[in-house]
């Protein structure tokens, strides 16, 4: 069985000669990229639309408190909990189980409804809606965690 491949001294039949590009080729090229991807970035601009800076404050400002939330829960009201129900010779494990599920459960969670959010097309937005929803579903956990 033999395979015609070219050696290093045959021209390839697709290149016509062997020939390096001058800098001038070179610069063209790059050139005619450079113009390409501006005219690209500059269609893709005028798609988006600008977030007022009000808007952004709000959105951070949400984002610290669920990060504070979620920071006070985990490293404070978990441990807290598993102790009160937990024996004393298996609690850490217990906590790393429970950890460890919830993290699975975030995992999965966010990916389905992040998919359902997509085909969303409720006039609030794709967004927003389930936000709302997951944040007063999680306050109702507090109230739930608070009281049992």
């Amino acid at each position: 069985m033999s395979i015609n491949a070219p050696t290093k001294h045959e021209s390839t039949p697709l290149l016509e000669n062997n020939d390096p590009p001058s800098k001038s080729e070179v610069r063209e090229e790059a050139m005619h990229e450079h113009r390409k991807l501006q005219k690209r970035i500059e269609q893709d601009d005028s798609t988006h639309q600008r977030i007022p800076i009000l808007e952004l404050v709000a959105m951070s400002m949400f984002w610290f408190g669920i990060s504070a939330h979620w920071t006070a829960i985990l490293m404070i009201v978990m441990p807290y909990q598993v102790a009160r129900f937990a024996p004393d010779t298996h609690k850490n494990t217990i906590l790393g189980v429970v950890l460890l599920l919830g993290s699975a459960t975030a995992m999965v969670v966010s990916v389905v409804f992040g998919h359902i959010s997509d085909q969303c097309l409720l006039r609030y937005g794709k967004r927003r809606p389930f936000i709302i929803a997951g944040t007063l579903g999680n306050v109702l956990a507090l109230f739930w965690c608070a009281y049992s």
